[in-house]
């Protein structure tokens, strides 16, 4: 699933249609994208998309405003239609997130890991673990969602980062680093996320009096097998 923040316009998705392996003939075809939510199925937009090679079944759109307007789930279906020719292939999936869930860049994040793009693995796969450190903060504290404090904005951007590296991490393969050198960097992000998340929950208890935040808490009876959490590294 591509992430885009809410609102986006002027990029262009890809197409790229294949059928039992071989590329789908566009020539004198038309080609439309169509948008729908998850879950209820709901059609949220259909546009005619542009066709880039038609010998390989490339095509693309670019989004326009309101496109995507609203936050979600989204996969597309594309209907390819021509003389006597009518055939409707499964497109991608679109996450569409706002803005506040998190500001944190794939390139921003590259930067702070200090990993050439051109070494770093796919932006897509990049984003993904920031969309899910950006879960992660928001489960251990919840009261993030709302706050708009431009100090712990940043400080939650710097969790989100902390977090975002640990999976980068464990999720590399050891033929692309030392073994040693991976666990270390894993342990040692996870222990600052943790000190971070401690920190923040510190702060905001002294600043909210209409309730305390709320954290995950490591289970004791049983194996706690999440990489961020205190008890993971003995």
């Amino acid at each position: 699933m591509q992430s885009y923040y809410k609102d986006t316009i002027g990029v262009s998705l890809p197409i790229v249609l294949q059928q039992d392996g071989a590329p789908v003939n566009l020539a004198g075809r038309t080609v439309i994208i169509s948008l729908y939510a998850f879950g209820t199925n709901t059609l949220a937009w259909s546009h005619s998309a542009t066709i880039d090679d038609a010998a390989n079944g490339l095509a693309h759109y670019t989004l326009i405003a309101s496109d995507f307007d609203t936050a979600g789930d989204y996969f597309s279906l594309i209907l390819v239609t021509g003389t006597g020719y009518s055939q409707t292939f499964v497109g991608d999936s679109y996450k569409v997130i706002t803005a506040q869930q998190s500001s944190v860049t794939v390139p921003d994040l590259l930067a702070w890991m200090q990993i050439p793009q051109s070494d770093a693995k796919a932006a897509s796969t990049v984003q993904l673990y920031i969309d899910q450190a950006d879960q992660q903060i928001l489960l251990e504290i919840p009261t993030l969602a709302t706050i708009t404090d431009p100090k712990i904005i940043q400080f939650r951007l710097h969790c989100v980062r902390l977090a975002a590296a640990t999976f980068y991490y464990l999720n590399l393969g050891e033929a692309s680093i030392n073994p040693d050198i991976r666990i270390e960097k894993i342990r040692l992000f996870s222990q600052l996320y943790k000190k971070a998340v401690d920190s923040m929950n510190s702060a905001l208890s002294n600043q909210i009096n209409t309730g305390s935040t709320v954290r995950r808490v490591s289970n004791n009876t049983k194996s706690d097998v999440s990489p961020l959490s205190s008890n993971y590294y003995a």
